[in-house]
């Protein structure tokens, strides 16, 4: 659709993109009136932000504290006013720290306890990643973590995304 009106909004979209969550999204939905109709996720780490999203049009939200370092564990405060604040579905970040995806035995305690908490407080999904040495997906503290969120959904990790497209 070069050229065309639909061709230059959605370029335009494309663009702006980068600043959804800093920009007005409802205005985006305005503008853009035939999104209306997807599914989005974002991702956030403010009560703000959630002010600003807080629409039928979000499918889910992704809550993380840090998005500077790549998205950390969020307090237990703040996951709790968005379970109980959001219209979307909300979803965890699992990551105790910045720094990389491969964790030591005391940290995966952690997880696995920061994941039936956020169970508890009414959290839909959970977000998690492990890499082993070789940044490859370290499967068996994976598999325990998938077992700890049974009752929850899952999403998939970015990191796993990015691993997958370099066929890693």
């Amino acid at each position: 659709m070069p050229g065309s009106i639909l061709g230059s909004k959605l370029i335009t979209l494309i663009a702006s993109s980068r600043n959804l969550l800093c920009g007005d999204l409802a205005s985006i939905f305005t503008t853009f009136p035939f999104l209306s109709i997807m599914n989005f996720e974002v991702v956030l780490e403010s009560i703000e932000e959630l002010n600003e999203v807080n629409l039928p049009t979000i499918k889910s939200v992704e809550l993380c504290a840090g998005l500077q370092l790549g998205g950390i564990t969020p307090s237990y405060a703040t996951t709790a006013y968005f379970c109980e604040h959001a219209v979307p579905e909300v979803h965890v970040m699992i990551r105790p720290r910045a720094g990389g995806f491969n964790y030591n035995e005391y940290e995966f305690k952690l997880m696995v306890e920061d994941i039936k908490f956020f169970a508890k407080l009414g959290v839909t999904g959970v977000v998690f990643g492990l890499l082993d040495e070789n940044f490859k997906i370290e499967k068996e503290h994976t598999k325990r973590l998938y077992f700890a969120a049974k009752e929850l959904g899952l999403t998939r990790a970015s990191l796993y995304r990015r691993l997958e497209k370099y066929g890693i």
